[in-house]
């Protein structure tokens, strides 16, 4: 498997360094990485074969964590594992539930058929959270939030953010629609009604202007982790280094203490297309995030490492059985008349009657 290298950090990571480092994206940089993932999810929903047929691919999971911003300013979406193309329409399970629920769109919760709108929906919840710091629809469980997702209406984002561009205002209002004929036609379309804003203002937000954010968000680590996202450290950690660094005395944390912001839930549930009542939930192994946003491990747990050593230790103890049982059946059978081959031995012990053989 090959995959492309980013050297950046995903827009999750980013967002909770920025709140930390005092480093919050302007409403130009958070446009401006909207119409990056609506253009490439706009080549994604218009993707065809070799025969000019369309693909038909829906992303189904666009969140936070699934795009990354290189340091060099690049917008990445990345993530298309679970898209669902025509072509393999048949291997997948009618009416199950993929993606993390909060940036779900309503059609997408109620396990019904998706179009590519739904993937607009999800750049609204995004959208949303950039802008304010808080998602539209999360509820206190993943129920909830599916239920919120379905049937709750947040308003409109002015309501929240009252300082915002009337163009940003209706493109997200819109994105955030509850029927899929009430989004924008396609990606190409909400992309071009962000980009009047830019138009507008003559914001020419380019890769530099990007590539800068993120030195500003990465500026709140230590040097030495800046460039080496695989070194883990919880937000917690990444809070005290800024309190250091504005005291101006020398950073001492250490990548022990717990994230500072509980993980999202990145479970999956299955609804029967049509049915009535609550999803099952299945929640797979996860790791805790860390702000490195490199590979993580996770240890056994202890459980069930416990009861690998209590059934190797049986299973010792059970040789050790069998072996003196068979030593001393050997013993009662040459006790008074010591056999004087090895083959004489082997005959009396097949022909014994407590024979273990």
């Amino acid at each position: 498997l090959a995959m492309e290298h980013v050297d950046g950090r995903d827009l999750r990571e980013l967002a909770r360094l920025a709140r930390v480092g005092g480093h919050e994206p302007s409403v130009d940089i958070v446009v401006a990485i909207l119409v990056r993932v609506l253009e490439a999810l706009g080549f994604a929903h218009q993707a065809v074969n070799d025969a000019g047929q369309p693909l038909g691919i829906i992303h189904r999971d666009v969140s936070p964590s699934n795009i990354m911003v290189s340091r060099a300013g690049a917008v990445k979406l990345l993530d298309f594992g679970i898209a669902r193309a025509v072509e393999r329409i048949g291997l997948s399970v009618s009416g199950a539930l993929h993606g993390k629920f909060s940036y779900m769109s309503p059609e997408q919760a109620s396990g019904d058929p998706l179009a590519p709108s739904s993937d607009q929906f999800s750049v609204g919840v995004v959208a949303w959270e950039l802008l304010t710091g808080s998602r539209p629809f999360d509820g206190d469980t993943d129920l909830k939030t599916l239920d919120r997702v379905r049937r709750h209406d947040p308003g409109s984002i002015a309501d929240v953010r009252a300082d915002l561009p009337t163009e940003v205002v209706v493109a997200v209002d819109r994105m955030l629609a509850k029927e899929p004929d009430d989004r924008f036609p396609n990606a190409r379309e909400a992309t071009r009604a962000l980009q009047g804003y830019l138009f507008r203002v003559e914001a020419m937000v380019d890769f530099h202007d990007l590539s800068d954010w993120v030195s500003d968000v990465l500026s709140v680590l230590p040097e030495a982790l800046r460039d080496h996202p695989s070194a883990a450290v919880s937000l917690d950690d990444a809070l005290r280094m800024s309190l250091d660094l504005s005291d101006g005395a020398p950073n001492t944390a250490t990548p022990s203490a717990p994230p500072l912001y509980a993980p999202l839930s990145t479970q999956t549930a299955t609804l029967a297309a049509g049915a009535v009542g609550e999803p099952i939930l299945s929640t797979p192994s996860t790791v805790p995030p860390t702000i490195s946003g490199g590979p993580t491990t996770q240890t056994e747990p202890p459980a069930r490492s416990h009861t690998r050593r209590s059934l190797f230790a049986l299973l010792i103890a059970a040789n050790v059985l069998l072996l003196g049982a068979v030593g001393w059946l050997v013993w009662q059978l040459t006790e008074d008349d010591p056999p004087a081959t090895v083959e004489e031995l082997a005959s009396r012990i097949k022909g014994s009657p407590s024979s273990l053989a």
